[in-house]
């Protein structure tokens, strides 16, 4: 049943809450009454997140499980994630791939969630390669590889009672970009 905000979830855990794309969406579910929780290592931009904020590392089972059980969110957003291209291998992009077997623990251990949505990458594929299928892979970086990790690791798990659904957003532009 959708909200006339066009919401249905009340109570959403944000990943990556304080970066560009997670200032702008931490916005929105704030505005339109939501309850959130915006976990991330960094402090929020806007100060009036600074409420909804919580100081976790998804690199930190522990401390990712405890905020998921202390706060009991109905939808994940994950997008906490290392995003910049000069990672020379895979240790690198480790939030990219242990951070996402650690929520995808966290969220089979939290049963009020019902959807999570995972956002990707188009970098999945190299820019002039057109997939022929969701499993077809075509990555020239190694961010790309690890977001191809991540997509497996979410797709070949089966303890996941959640709905859930990935997204591979192509170039992102608004407010809060490069802050």
């Amino acid at each position: 049943m959708m909200k006339e905000n066009g919401i249905s979830a009340r109570r959403i855990l944000v990943t990556g809450g304080s970066g560009f794309i997670g200032t702008n969406v931490v916005e929105r579910f704030v505005r339109s009454g939501c309850e959130v929780c915006s976990i991330d290592v960094n402090p929020p931009h806007h100060a009036a997140h600074e409420g909804v904020f919580r100081n976790v590392d998804i690199l930190d089972a522990d401390g990712l499980c405890g905020a998921m059980d202390e706060f009991r969110p109905q939808c994940v957003v994950h997008l906490a994630a290392r995003t910049t291209l000069e990672g020379r291998g895979l240790d690198d992009y480790r939030a990219n791939t242990e951070g996402v077997e650690n929520l995808a623990a966290a969220l089979s251990q939290t049963p009020t969630v019902r959807r999570c949505i995972f956002v990707s990458t188009k970098l999945i594929c190299r820019n002039d390669y057109v997939p022929k299928s969701f499993d077809d892979y075509c990555p020239d970086t190694v961010y790309g590889q690890s977001k191809v990790l991540s997509e497996r690791i979410v797709k070949d798990n089966t303890s996941l009672r959640c709905q859930w659904c990935i997204v591979r957003p192509t170039g992102i532009w608004g407010p809060w970009f490069g802050e």
